[in-house]
């Protein structure tokens, strides 16, 4: 990242989150050297209209993937999908949705680093999106459920 060669950085960030998605710190690295990338335009990829019929495609099989409980193939296209656009409000939430779902398996919210990383998806959705009501709903269930 220091160098700027942001697509090498990406593909060994998203090895390191493939690797270890409850790591705050790779998800934070992630999403931060791809906002870098796209110099903060929330747009994403230049020509990302071309590929949003595909990311509709792949936004599905993540959603079909969270509703199976194939919590590796959901995170695993969640990822792919954030590289075209790290500010994709529907992606950055159904990983917080993954995360949730990993944490409450691996004994509560407050268990595991999955939780962290939900949260931190949800920032980056809320910062996107701030007055979108289902992000705020979903940001306030989490936070109810940690009491905070």
């Amino acid at each position: 990242m220091a160098q700027e060669n942001y697509d090498y950085a990406t593909e060994l960030l998203a090895q390191c989150v493939l690797g270890d998605p409850g790591n705050l710190t790779y998800v934070q690295s992630y999403i931060g050297n791809l906002q870098k990338k796209y110099g903060q335009n929330k747009k994403g990829a230049p020509f990302g209209q071309f590929r949003e019929r595909g990311a509709r495609a792949a936004l599905k099989k993540a959603k079909k993937a969270l509703s199976m409980g194939n919590w590796d193939e959901a995170i695993r296209t969640g990822i792919a999908l954030l590289r075209a656009n790290p500010w994709h409000v529907p992606t950055l939430t159904s990983l917080a949705t993954v995360c949730e779902k990993i944490a409450a398996e691996a004994g509560g919210p407050s268990h595991s680093g999955y939780a962290d990383c939900e949260f931190f998806y949800l920032r980056c959705a809320l910062e996107t999106a701030p007055k979108d009501p289902e992000v705020c709903k979903q940001l306030a269930i989490a936070l109810g459920k940690r009491m905070r």
